[in-house]
């Protein structure tokens, strides 16, 4: 887990060293552990991860399953929304070009601003210390401006002039059409 950057915590308190617990005295279906993966490289979630206010916790991420973009069938995420472009995304939604400079070299990439080279320099020597890479903190950027997030959930619609099928993996289908059966 280490390896992978995963912190354990047993309620609600870090394990220090995940390899003392026995695992195999815990079934896989209770485990009483909570695991969280820290930002950075090789984080499941990608390199992104955009916090909107909701009551259902959904959030919009990066993903370094850049495959799944391809399939057919992209219900392959656990609730949450992949973003396909997140740097591009970041850019539209980001305060200025200074602070989309500071998104870039949080995420390894340099700077626009070209007089802003010898910062991400030390931006870079500072990620190769692999004693402390683990310990580095996510950045947090504040949006330019309430930006109001509306996810839409198709399952039928139309595209060049034929109509697109997909599974309904939430089975919202039901409740819509009961829905719209009064106004019919």
């Amino acid at each position: 887990m280490s390896n992978n950057n995963i912190k354990v915590y047993f309620k609600g308190r870090l394990v220090n060293d995940p390899d003392t617990i026995q695992w195999n005295k815990y079934s896989r279906e209770k485990l009483p552990f909570q695991f969280k993966q820290g930002s950075g490289e090789g984080n499941a979630l990608g390199k992104f991860k955009f916090i909107f206010d909701n009551s259902s916790s959904i959030y919009l991420h990066d993903t370094n399953n850049k495959n799944g973009f391809r399939l057919a069938n992209r219900a392959i995420s656990h609730g949450c929304v992949r973003i396909e472009k997140p740097l591009e995304f970041a850019q539209l939604i980001v305060k200025s070009k200074n602070q989309y400079d500071d998104l870039r070299m949080e995420v390894n990439l340099p700077p626009l601003d070209t007089t802003r080279m010898s910062l991400y320099k030390k931006k870079l020597a500072k990620r190769t210390d692999t004693v402390k890479v683990f310990q580095l903190k996510p950045a947090w950027f504040a949006t330019r401006k309430n930006i109001a997030v509306v996810i839409g959930y198709y399952t039928a619609w139309v595209e060049h002039g034929k109509v697109q099928f997909r599974p309904d993996v939430y089975d919202y289908d039901g409740t819509l059409w009961e829905a719209l059966k009064k106004y019919m």
